[in-house]
């Protein structure tokens, strides 16, 4: 998990590393613009028939990234966002040797604001505020539709560092209604990664089943 290499394929260079967006079982591949991508896509795409593989839409990717609580930089933080805010927290060492940011980080309010939210009933609309008992509560940052959960997902971010799983807000869906969302922990499932690193091969099946 998190290798690289560098590879041909169809006689094209490439780097492949064990990482991706999805937090899903997968591989990454880079190469410059001189590269013939649909070479290398042919192939992958060939040599994958015998096991099923087949192209997925950006829609998909987003969906399971939400689930995963996968970040995306300038969408659900920036640079405004402290990464304790960001529910980051755990990859600060403010024990380590100065580097940038470190007195500021070392000032920094600690709470965690940054939390998954689920709605059955629909998608929550992203950018629409969130509310509790009619206050403004937070914020919808991303929001997908989970096939696997069969309900609406989003990573939202909370102005009040005591609320947190288990909270329901009201919030506005893309469909019009509101409907009331349930924050939750991140990721939604899965929550040792043991997908990604191959450790767990019995991959949910769709949809999810309580």
């Amino acid at each position: 998990y998190f290798d690289l290499a560098r590879i041909n394929i169809g006689g094209q260079p490439v780097v492949i590393s064990r990482t991706g967006f999805t937090n899903e079982l997968g591989w990454e591949f880079y190469f410059g613009s001189d590269v013939d991508a649909d070479v290398i896509g042919d192939r992958i795409l060939k040599a994958g028939e015998p096991h099923g593989i087949h192209t997925i839409s950006a829609v998909a990717t987003n969906a399971r990234r939400i689930e995963a609580g996968l970040l995306f930089s300038g969408t659900d933080f920036d640079h405004t966002v402290t990464p304790f805010a960001a529910g980051l927290g755990a990859m600060v060492d403010l024990g380590k040797d100065d580097f940038i940011g470190k007195a500021a980080l070392a000032k920094a309010d600690k709470s965690r604001l940054t939390w998954g939210l689920q709605c059955e009933n629909g998608v929550p609309s992203q950018g629409e505020t969130l509310f509790l008992d009619g206050e403004s509560a937070g914020r919808v940052l991303s929001s997908a539709w989970s096939p696997y959960l069969q309900r609406g997902v989003a990573i939202a971010r909370l102005k009040d560092p005591n609320f947190g799983p288990g909270n329901r807000l009201r919030v506005e869906c893309v469909d019009g209604p509101v409907y009331i969302g349930e924050v939750c922990e991140l990721p939604m499932y899965d929550p040792a990664g043991e997908i990604p690193r191959g450790k767990r091969t019995d991959i949910p099946t769709i949809p999810h089943k309580e």
